[in-house]
This record gives C-alpha cells, sequence and structure tokens, in this order.
C-alpha cells in the first residue's frame, strides 16, 4: 500500500530487472531526459528521480472504503479520528485500528481497541507531539483501508496572511517595482522546556557533529583561520572515499597547483579524472599571474600548463583530462563542484559545491557542502565536457595518456 494521496492505493508491481529497455530506447541521458519531460506532460510522473521503475508495469487501485479527518486532543495526550465510510461497505464491525507515536526513534504510545471502530473515535497514545501514524485494517483477512501518517499544528506556529494595501516599492533598473507585503501572525503559548526541547537540541548537535565528521557540510576559514592544510586533506578524503570509480572538478581557476593537491592523490589506479577550467576575459588575468607570464593568450598558457604537468609528476598510473571553457567553446560558469559519476554501491553520483575555487581553499571563509541532487550537477558537467571534447585538441590542456 502506497499512501501518496487521499487514502492511499494498492500498489501491485512487475519489476524489471534486467532493464534492457535502457539499451534499446533509452541509450542516452539526453535521450532519456526528453523522453521522461514527454511523459511528465501527460501523466504526474518524473522517471528523472525514478530510474529504477523504468521498464516496470505498475497497477494503481485508490482505496475509496473510507475517508478519515484527525486532529489533537486538546490536552495533547492523543487524537481524535472522525471516519466517513463508503455506503457499500456492510460489514464495519470486521474492522479495527492500531495507533502509535514514535519519537527520537522510540515507540512513546501505542493504542489497539477491542471494541468496534465509531464514526467518531478517541485515541489515547499518551502524547500526540510526535509523528502519529493510524493503520485501518480488516481483522478477518488483514486488508488494510487506511494508513495515515502525520504531525499536528503545535501551540506554537505561524500563519501568512496579505497585509491590506500595503506595497514596497523600489527602483530596479530604471523601473519602479512594486512589491505586495505580507504579515505574519504568530500564535503562541508560554514557553517552557519540556523533554521534546532537550531532545531535540541534543539531535541538533549530533546532527552537526555527524555532518561535519561525513564532510556534508562543513566550513573553513572563520574568523580569519587559516585552514588551507585541513580543507586540502578533507577534499582528499572525500577522492579517497568515493573516488574508486573517478572523480572530476569543476572549477573556472583550476590549473595544474590544484589538479595535483587534489585529483593526483586518488588513490585508485588508471580511475577517470577529469577536470574543466575556463580561460576567458573574467578568469584569464589570474590564469597568467599564477604562472608568472605576462601578456599571455590562451594558446600560451595552454603550453605553459603542458610543461608543468611533465616535470612536476611521473603521472604513472594516472588517467587525468584536462580541459578547458574559452571563447570559442562551451559556456560561461561560476559555480565550484567536486564530482564522483559512482559514490556508492549503488553507483549513485555525490556531488559537493566548494564554496571557493581550489586554489582558495581553507584561505578565507567558505563552505564545503554535499549537494542533494548530485544528478542534475553531474549531466550538466558532463553536457558541457561533451562539448569540450568534440572540440578536440582546441581545448586541451592535458592528457596523462598522451604523454
Amino acid at each position: 500500500m502506497k499512501n501518496n494521496f487521499y487514502n492511499g492505493s494498492y500498489i501491485l508491481e512487475f519489476f524489471d530487472q534486467d532493464k534492457n529497455i535502457f539499451d534499446s530506447v533509452f541509450n542516452s541521458p539526453e535521450e532519456f531526459k526528453k523522453t521522461a519531460e514527454k511523459i511528465r506532460d501527460i501523466i504526474p510522473i518524473d522517471l528523472t528521480f525514478i530510474k529504477d521503475r523504468v521498464g516496470n508495469i505498475i497497477f494503481q487501485f485508490p482505496v475509496t472504503l473510507l475517508t478519515y479527518k484527525n486532529s489533537s486532543k486538546e490536552n495533547w495526550n492523543g487524537s481524535n479520528l472522525k471516519l466517513i465510510w463508503h455506503p457499500e461497505v456492510k460489514n464495519k464491525e470486521e474492522f479495527s485500528l492500531i495507533a502509535k507515536n514514535e519519537f527520537d526513534g522510540n515507540l512513546m504510545g501505542f493504542y489497539n481497541p477491542k471494541n468496534t471502530l465509531k464514526n467518531k473515535n478517541s485515541i489515547t497514545t499518551g502524547n500526540s507531539k510526535n509523528l502519529n501514524e493510524f493503520i485501518i485494517y480488516n481483522q478477518e483477512n488483514n486488508l488494510i483501508a487506511a494508513h495515515i501518517v502525520n504531525s499536528y499544528l503545535g501551540e506554537n506556529f505561524e500563519l501568512l496572511i496579505e497585509a491590506e494595501s500595503v506595497i514596497r516599492t523600489i527602483k530596479c533598473e530604471e523601473k519602479k517595482v512594486e512589491i505586495k507585503l505580507k504579515s505574519l501572525s504568530k500564535r503562541t503559548s508560554k514557553k517552557y522546556s519540556d523533554y521534546f526541547s532537550h531532545i531535540k537540541k541534543r539531535k541538533y548537535e549530533n546532527e552537526k557533529k555527524r555532518l561535519a565528521q561525513n564532510l556534508s557540510i562543513i566550513q573553513y576559514g572563520k574568523n580569519g583561520i587559516d585552514d588551507r592544510k585541513k580543507a586540502l586533506e578533507d577534499i582528499r578524503k572525500l577522492i579517497e572515499k568515493h573516488g574508486r570509480k573517478g572523480a572530476y572538478l569543476w572549477d573556472p581557476y583550476l590549473n595544474h597547483k590544484d589538479l595535483m593537491q587534489t585529483l593526483y592523490h586518488c588513490l585508485y589506479r588508471n580511475v577517470p579524472l577529469k577536470a574543466i577550467t575556463a580561460y576567458n576575459k573574467s578568469s584569464k588575468k589570474i590564469h597568467n599571474n599564477r604562472l608568472g607570464i605576462k601578456n599571455a593568450n590562451l594558446k600560451r598558457w595552454i603550453r605553459r600548463e603542458k610543461a608543468y604537468f611533465k616535470v612536476a609528476s611521473d603521472n604513472f598510473a594516472l588517467n587525468l583530462e584536462f580541459r578547458v571553457r574559452n571563447n570559442n567553446y562551451g559556456w560561461n560558469f561560476h559555480d565550484r563542484f567536486l564530482l564522483f559519476p559512482y559514490s556508492d554501491r549503488l553507483h549513485k553520483p555525490a556531488v559537493w559545491s566548494l564554496g571557493t575555487s581550489v586554489n582558495g581553499l581553507g584561505k578565507n571563509h567558505h563552505i564545503l557542502q554535499k549537494l542533494n541532487n548530485p544528478q542534475i550537477i553531474l549531466d550538466e558537467f558532463n553536457d558541457l565536457w561533451d562539448e569540450l571534447t568534440a572540440a578536440g585538441d582546441d581545448t586541451l590542456v592535458w592528457c596523462s595518456k598522451d604523454d
């Protein structure tokens, strides 16, 4: 049973485990994306987020036995559950209820009455401020009629209300812009510390530590501290942990030194390492200054970069390709990313936003953050990479395999 909308639906799914459809129909990411968009125009399903379901056959049967409405009791020790049955249901006495609530991984309350369900049911679980779950089922055949999971608005909440005739005006690009303002209506109760507050605070602190330990989100250079060494060590840890099938860098100011401090530290022999930089009006001066050359052009800069790659390492068991976006090929970009095309056993990608260029890691304040939608960033990197690769030597800075 899938509790997606209304009372949920019964799902019968035949799973295509071989996924041969990818070889025949979706043999390129671009083709898959276009097909997914056309399907999304017809039905509200986005296959780009559920690729594992492509090729499956799914039957969905909406549950129409009943509808419900639930709310918390006034003293927050349980719930009020109102049921409206379909007129064709003749065996309502066979249905029963299981109710429970959880908090912090613990079962905080449980309710399973022996008496028949009524149209209005008062359910006592001890505390309804947590996540509340209700299962209505047939005792004779264990058929689930409804699965409800929700939490209630607490004693402190805010309502957004549009203020009458309150306008803020600003002059933006020589045009007058009017912003219709909204007011917050806040209902509050007397503040006091209960066990929820203490547990939530502890969970927040633990989560903050966990994210930092996993390098999911971590900041450097706070209060002017030089974190250069730590930042580079963390990047290398990520490459060691996630780079078994390859690692990519996307940064408009990359040069040979940045790659030797990062991707060159990949421990895995001959895995694909890719990097994209940019040489244009905004980055040209910085690139030339870093190499100590004046009035250089793209070709001269590339020659100097190649020379450094050849002498600074023996490039043993290295499969690195370094390409440059220039005015003739590719498109301008600004953000900096560290990408892993296959970061785990499920072959899922992982992407980190660097928050600064590699040459500035740890020197000033920035935040290294793992992104929630890595496939989107990886697709954009691959699109740019394909365009630069199609340009051949005009965008190639260095390829270790050609050395």
